[in-house]
């Protein structure tokens, strides 16, 4: 089970995912399109369900902090990839 650091303490990633969407407006980080909480326990059935974003990637050193984290649609997160999120 995979914890996110926040101003509160640790969260589930369902839990982040929804502050995170409602931090946002449930809007997209990249193209604004309204986000959709995902189905069942995993995120990215539909091209607008919201995933969680590291702005900086994992791969890269990026923590799973409330400051490097936003909310985008599934499309955007995997057309993204590993590179760098510009904010």
């Amino acid at each position: 089970m995979q914890f996110f650091t926040s101003p509160e303490g640790p969260l589930h990633r369902a839990a982040m995912r929804r502050r995170l969407a409602e931090a946002q407006n449930h809007r997209c980080c990249h193209c604004g399109c309204r986000l959709t909480e995902p189905r069942g326990t995993r995120s990215g059935n539909r091209p607008t369900d919201a995933t969680i974003e590291h702005a900086l990637p994992r791969s890269a050193g990026g923590a799973d902090d409330w400051l490097n984290l936003a909310v985008s649609c599934h499309a955007c997160n995997a057309a993204r990839g590993d590179r760098m999120l510009a904010l």
